[in-house]
């Protein structure tokens, strides 16, 4: 499936690697395009707000790196259905 289609509200969106295990285990990399000269942590949350709008799922944040040195921006975001050593695990890391 096209990601463009998929998610309408970001047409730049692009999947970089999957790995599906099951349809409830799965690890996704997705890319997309923000403008720099804006406040990255909140186009950052305006994007994962929009995206559980379509995806109907809820992220948090599982760990922040500060001061990240290979890119600006770097947060890694869970499902809130995520088990914690357990078998069913979504996660979503935003590096920008």
């Amino acid at each position: 499936m096209d990601v463009s289609q998929m998610f309408k509200f970001d047409t730049s969106c692009v999947v970089l690697n999957c790995d599906v295990k099951t349809c409830e285990h799965f690890n996704a990399v997705l890319g997309t395009v923000f403008d720099i000269n804006n406040d990255l942590s909140k186009l950052v949350q305006d994007w994962i707000n929009k995206f559980s709008e379509e995806t109907l799922t809820n992220w948090i944040v599982s760990r922040k790196i500060i001061n990240p040195k290979r890119f600006l921006f770097n947060k890694i975001y869970k499902c809130q259905h995520n088990e914690k050593n357990k078998s069913k695990s979504l996660e979503m890391k935003i590096r920008i």
